[in-house]
Parts: structure tokens; C-alpha cells; sequence
């Protein structure tokens, strides 16, 4: 991920989306990455054993054993979630 991007993105850097080359690159790619993940997350039985291995790869970490998702869920931008310890 490019995260000078994001970033920027994050302190309201005024993005054109349709000019901007960093936004298909990397925004889209993003979000459809994002959107097969969660399609996958709400396919899948939350009590399997696949179902956390599927949040972890869409938040890019592995998520703290006390953190509690439930589907269905739809996340964008994955990568750019961050999520404590004890979150349900």
C-alpha cells in the first residue's frame, strides 16, 4: 500500500478522483481487494476456523485474539482500519 497516499488522504488533502493516478492505483485496487475479503467473511461460518484467518487478511494483521466482528461486514479500506484490543 502506498501510504504517503493514504495519508495525505488522512490530514484532507483535497484528492480529484478523477484525475488523480493514485486513486485507481491504489484506492481502487484497495477497495475491490477489500470487497472479495468481505464477501468471503460473510460466506464463512463465524465459528470455523477460516473465518479469522479471512479478518486478518483483510485488516493486513493479525487482529487481537479479545476482538469480537460479526457479519455481515463491509470495510473499504482495510488496510487503513486499525482496531484495538477488547472491540466488539
Amino acid at each position: 500500500m502506498n501510504e504517503e497516499f493514504f495519508e495525505k488522504a488522512k490530514q484532507g488533502v483535497p484528492i480529484d478522483i478523477a484525475t488523480d493516478p493514485n486513486f485507481k492505483d491504489i484506492c481502487l485496487k484497495e477497495v475491490h481487494r477489500c470487497r472479495e475479503k468481505c464477501f468471503e467473511i460473510n460466506t464463512t461460518n463465524p465459528l470455523g476456523a477460516d473465518y479469522r484467518k479471512k479478518l486478518d487478511e483483510l485488516f493486513l494483521t493479525q487482529l487481537p485474539s479479545s476482538v469480537t466482528i460479526e457479519p455481515p461486514i463491509q470495510v473499504d479500506y482495510g488496510c487503513q482500519v486499525k482496531i484495538a484490543d477488547k472491540v466488539f
